[in-house]
C-alpha cells in the first residue's frame, strides 16, 4: 500500500484500473445516536461486500469510516500544511480521477458530497456509482447528478 501526501494539481486523465472510494465517517455530535449507527453499520457492510467483488485497486483519502473499511492500494492524504482547511477538498479533485468512483454518503457526509460533486463535474456519470441507505442527496448535488446523467441506488 502506498501512503502519500498529495500536493499537486489534479491529473486530467482518468487513472485506469483504480476504484476511488469516498464515504461517511462514523456518526458523531448530533448524529451520535442509534439510528445513525445502524445506517453506518449497514454502509460499512455494503462497502466490504462491494470492494470484495470490484476486482480493482482501491484508492481513497484515508479517513476513518468508509475509506478505512475499503482497504486500499493507495492512500492520498490531504496536505494541510500546504492547503490549510481546504486540503481535503483539493485532494478530492485528484482521488476522484479514477476509472471508477463509488461513494457511500450519509446525512452527515460533507466531504463525500464534495467528492461526488467534483467527480460529476469532471467526468460526468462515467464510472460513477453512489450507494445510499436512504435518499439524503442535497438539492445542489441532485441537480448536478441529473444534469450529468448520474444515478444513485439504495442499499
Amino acid at each position: 500500500m502506498t501512503v502519500a501526501l498529495w500536493t499537486g494539481p489534479p491529473i486530467g486523465a482518468m487513472r485506469s484500473g483504480f476504484l476511488a472510494v469516498s464515504g461517511c465517517r462514523p456518526p458523531s455530535g448530533i448524529h451520535n445516536q442509534a439510528p445513525c449507527w445502524d445506517t453506518y453499520r449497514h454502509i460499512i457492510a455494503d462497502v466490504r461486500a462491494y470492494i470484495a467483488a470490484a476486482g480493482l485497486r482501491v484508492v481513497h483519502g484515508g479517513a476513518e469510516g468508509v475509506d478505512q473499511a475499503a482497504g486500499s492500494s493507495e492512500v492520498w492524504l490531504p496536505d494541510y500544511g500546504l492547503h490549510g482547511r481546504a486540503a481535503p477538498l483539493i485532494r478530492n479533485a485528484y482521488v476522484t480521477t479514477t476509472e471508477r468512483f463509488c461513494a457511500w454518503p450519509a446525512p452527515w457526509s460533507r466531504g463525500t458530497w464534495d467528492a461526488i460533486k467534483q467527480r460529476a463535474a469532471a467526468c460526468g456519470a462515467v464510472g460513477m456509482e453512489i450507494r445510499m441507505v436512504e435518499d439524503v442527496c442535497p438539492a445542489d448535488v441532485r441537480a448536478l447528478l441529473r444534469e450529468k446523467g448520474a444515478t444513485w441506488r439504495r442499499i
